[in-house]
């Protein structure tokens, strides 16, 4: 399996191949959801995954050895309504870049969109308000620069922005501010800039879930930059790191394949599905 520099451009990466693998190692499939399972939309809160992409990873696990799970940087609430999955169910369910897993056995989803989680700490909390208050300022100032306030951070969407100097400006300022709060998780994403109080990664995340589940082999594929964290992880010629082009602009990933579309990632997994079926 060729490996790629930690600088490849994902326009360039090969196609990902379709592991044949031993029936006693236990894989994990990890996925980001949106620009990876879901195309990009105006409407978050109305995005869904593309036909098949949901019940393709379903399939997965349910299989031996197989865990299934996405990870994203959506508040799990969010993310459960996206999916279109009833807590509890096959797939581990990861809201806030790892922040927020769906609790085991329960059907109940503590934090909602739009409220702090309750489990902030008072210092936690005190830096989620001013983010809040900074960030709808800011957008104020902006046109169709819209905030979303999460349970353990605050995001300032630029996506559908009327003035592009307007919405560069406001996202400067808004930087400026989380870049002076020593706590504070800047992360930079595709026509976002989000604010955590938690610094949790997805990388984190990830490596913790293999190590407790004694996980052999991941595969994991994302689209931004919040994903290069997991992407990192991974061991060239086992593992198997796959970066979705979503936006066709291409982007420096540690990712040693790519794809280009949510659609074609679907396919991928129909495909992956079909050989562990056969494997197992």
């Amino acid at each position: 399996m060729p490996h790629m520099s930690p600088n490849a451009h994902s326009g360039g990466l090969p196609a990902p191949i379709i592991p044949d693998l031993p029936t006693d190692e236990k894989l994990l499939v990890a996925m980001d959801f949106d620009g990876t399972l879901a195309p990009f939309s105006n409407e978050p809160l109305a995005s869904r995954a593309e036909a098949g992409a949901i019940e393709a990873l379903e399939k997965a696990a349910g299989l031996p050895n197989v865990e299934a799970m996405i990870i994203s940087g959506r508040n799990l609430g969010n993310l459960v309504t996206a999916t279109q999955l009833q807590l509890p169910c096959g797939i581990h369910l990861v809201g806030s870049h790892g922040a927020e897993p769906a609790p085991i056995g329960k059907g109940v989803v503590e934090a909602q969109l739009g409220q702090p989680h309750p489990q902030l700490s008072p210092g936690q909390l005190d830096l989620w308000q001013r983010l809040s208050e900074v960030a709808h300022d800011v957008a104020a100032d902006a046109p169709g620069v819209w905030v979303e306030l999460k349970p353990l951070a605050v995001g300032l969407h630029s996506r559908t922005a009327e003035d592009p100097h307007a919405a560069a400006t406001a996202t400067a300022r808004y930087r400026e501010f989380a870049s002076s709060q020593p706590s504070a998780k800047i992360t930079e994403g595709k026509c976002i800039l989000e604010v955590a109080v938690d610094s949790t990664s997805k990388g984190d995340f990830v490596k913790a879930f293999c190590d407790e589940h004694g996980i052999d082999r991941i595969l994991f594929a994302g689209d931004d930059t919040t994903d290069e964290s997991v992407l990192k992880l991974l061991r060239p010629g086992h593992d198997i790191g796959i970066h979705v082009d979503s936006d066709g602009k291409g982007k420096p990933t540690a990712a040693e394949f790519g794809l280009s579309s949510p659609a074609a990632m679907r396919d991928y997994l129909v495909q992956l599905v079909e050989q562990l079926t056969f494997r197992a």
